[in-house]
């Protein structure tokens, strides 16, 4: 088979520039929604979490001797996952198309345009930032063999199986009709400790953020114009929207970059190893090129007791 797969004889004049399909990367890293540990081996990491009990206060005693074994120490694990990208570029693919982006040098020794390395780079980059992006979120250790998802479990599928993460109650797939109530349904679960925590926000998809644009322009009484944006606010909080983010669910939570205030974590080697490809020849005697490269990721929350999640199916 042809490396890559090019779908056009055309051998004329062409544009400067190789066109790519915008895709949208890995939003959940660039937008700061979870603390980042790097050069984490393969023994995985844990998360230091210790926890004092409720009431603690004891009548005076001159001589105490009845504790109130309030602490306890109860570390949550991320454990990495391998994973790789790996593909294979034929320079003299090129030979036959647009002129500018030929391969160079004599027939025996050609090399990919230095043009058509960058590019090639930069659009393997994003599909696997993407990719990245919604195994964050909806990643599922228990998909088929054959699912781009399958490698780890993300926050949600985390927080859907976990009795200790409070949940609203289902009310069907999201619509205009709906999901007002849904954010405030959610905004109503957060604990009074976290209620006024700036960095308690709700995160969803896309798809159901503009959900909501919708919803409020449908407002009688109050709300945005057909004209104006909808601000990505409900109830004071900030909505953070994520394209790999599972649709009909929102989730409330601290969601920073910052190790002290998030309840977010993602365990890596380093965080941007998806980004750093190698293009190289594959062997010497042949034409092939290959373009690799290697990773690790999981991800986990700190406490389940400050994840709130609005499940809608």
């Amino acid at each position: 088979m042809p490396y890559p797969s090019i779908t056009t004889s055309y051998t004329g004049v062409s544009t400067k520039d190789i066109l790519q399909l915008l895709v949208l990367g890995n939003e959940a890293f660039e937008k700061g929604a979870l603390y980042v540990h790097e050069d984490v081996d393969d023994k995985g990491l844990e998360l230091s979490r210790m926890v004092v009990a409720s009431d603690i206060i004891q009548p005076y005693q001159s001589m105490p001797t009845v504790p109130s074994n309030a602490m306890t120490i109860t570390p949550r694990r991320l454990d990495p996952v391998k994973m790789m990208l790996f593909d294979f570029i034929n320079p003299m693919e090129f030979q036959s198309y647009w002129k500018q982006f030929q391969s160079e040098g004599p027939l025996e020794d050609k090399v990919l345009n230095p043009q058509v390395q960058a590019a090639i780079i930069d659009a393997y980059s994003k599909r696997s930032d993407n990719q990245l992006g919604r195994l964050i979120w909806q990643g599922s250790k228990a998909l088929a063999p054959t699912s781009p998802l399958r490698y780890i479990d993300g926050i949600v599928t985390r927080a859907i199986a976990d009795a200790s993460v409070l949940k609203t109650t289902p009310t069907g797939v999201l619509t205009t009709g709906n999901v007002i109530a849904a954010f405030n349904a959610l905004d109503a679960l957060i604990s009074d400790a976290l209620f006024e925590d700036p960095d308690v926000v709700f995160a969803c998809s896309t798809g159901t953020f503009r959900l909501y644009q919708q919803a409020v322009r449908a407002l009688t009484n109050k709300g945005q114009g057909p004209a104006e944006w909808v601000p990505a606010v409900c109830n004071n909080r900030k909505i953070v929207t994520f394209s790999g983010f599972p649709a009909n669910y929102i989730l409330a939570g601290k969601m920073t970059s910052n190790s002290a205030t998030t309840n977010l974590h993602a365990a890596v080697n380093a965080e941007d190893d998806a980004s750093n490809l190698v293009i190289q020849k594959w062997r010497p005697e042949g034409d092939l090129y290959f373009i690799k490269a290697t990773f690790s990721l999981d991800v986990n929350y700190g406490f389940a007791e400050e994840l709130f999640l609005s499940p809608q199916v």
